[in-house]
């Protein structure tokens, strides 16, 4: 399910969550395509959905497709986080600008992103490694020429 708005509306984006929920939607995850690309936002959709999924109990997963390594950042503050995913873009000249720019999230991808998963009723949040699990990190591309 993709409930997305406009002006990153969250009030807009839960009840779109609602109706999908409704609908019988949602069951892989639930990711929204934001407007703005920024940590202060990411966390805030993503409070929004892990909200309705706690809520109900929800067998799914959130996600918020903004650029991965705001995706990482917010996790590090303290965001629920349940995937971390990105499509990058559709050109090969656009992809290779947008990989060169991603070394952070490169470095995740190759070691793991060390976070603790998301609980209910409690955040993500950056771990020591010796009680971290490893999630791989998916750079996905549909590439053209």
């Amino acid at each position: 399910m993709q409930p997305n708005d406009t002006r990153d509306d969250v009030q807009s984006i839960a009840a779109q969550i609602y109706e999908g929920l409704s609908f019988g939607v949602g069951d892989a995850v639930i990711g929204v395509n934001p407007v703005t690309d920024d940590v202060e936002n990411l966390s805030r959709v993503l409070d929004t959905i892990y909200g309705v999924i706690d809520k109900f109990n929800i067998p799914t997963q959130g996600c918020v497709l903004a650029h991965v390594t705001t995706q990482i950042e917010a996790i590090r503050r303290g965001a629920p986080g349940g995937l971390i995913f990105q499509s990058i873009c559709g050109s090969e000249k656009r992809a290779e600008r947008v990989w060169r720019g991603t070394g952070d999230a490169r470095r995740s991808a190759r070691s793991g992103c060390r976070v603790q998963p998301y609980r209910r009723g409690k955040t993500a949040s950056t771990s020591k490694p010796d009680k971290a699990l490893r999630y791989p990190l998916a750079l996905t591309s549909a590439l053209t020429r």
